[in-house]
């Protein structure tokens, strides 16, 4: 299971989202999600696969299961992660740790 960090640039914490946007923040568009049921800060699924988000002091720590493949799971982390940086305001990076 491919797992993952968003995080600031500058401080490397977890960049603050509203929460009534995470929706709108953390489905990127042309990957087919949608919201999901389940644990975490925010969960979708995206064609077939299921991604959760998490936030921790260190930053968004998010888990993919499923069969996406390891590309398209990085194409989807580093959309995710420009969406983040625009509504956070802040420079934000993802880090593959799993």
């Amino acid at each position: 299971m491919p797992e993952y960090i968003i995080r600031t640039k500058e401080t490397r914490e977890w960049p603050r989202v509203q929460r009534d946007l995470l929706p709108s923040v953390l489905m990127p568009e042309g990957f087919g999600c949608a919201p999901a049921d389940g644990w975490g800060d925010f969960r979708m699924t995206c064609s077939g696969t299921t991604i959760t988000f998490s936030g921790e002091e260190i930053g968004w720590q998010v888990s993919v299961e499923g069969s996406m493949g390891e590309r398209d799971a990085d194409a989807l982390i580093a959309a995710v992660t420009e969406q983040v940086e625009q509504a956070s305001g802040e420079a934000c990076e993802w880090l593959a740790i799993g």
